[in-house]
């Protein structure tokens, strides 16, 4: 989750940050309004464990959230192949 007065840094020359981080990371990360009204917006990330742990750091990191000011809520998903 991230606060709602912070997503306009997400949303920032065509989501140059959340780009910037799959670039780095190799996750992919998808940027969830749905929630907006209730004052937060959802990142989702997706990706390899080592992949998508980096992003959500590197994320929380940019937009100077500590692991205690955010709220994150894993949900892991199995592919079938």
């Amino acid at each position: 989750e991230v606060p709602q007065g912070l997503v306009n840094q997400l949303q920032m020359n065509g989501e140059e940050m959340l780009k910037s981080v799959a670039a780095e990371t190799g996750a992919q990360l998808i940027l969830r309004q749905d929630t907006r009204n209730f004052g937060y917006s959802l990142v989702l990330f997706s990706g390899t464990a080592t992949a998508t742990n980096a992003a959500k750091e590197k994320l929380q990191a940019k937009l100077g959230l500590t692991k205690s000011a955010s709220i994150i809520k894993s949900v892991d998903l199995l592919s079938r192949n």
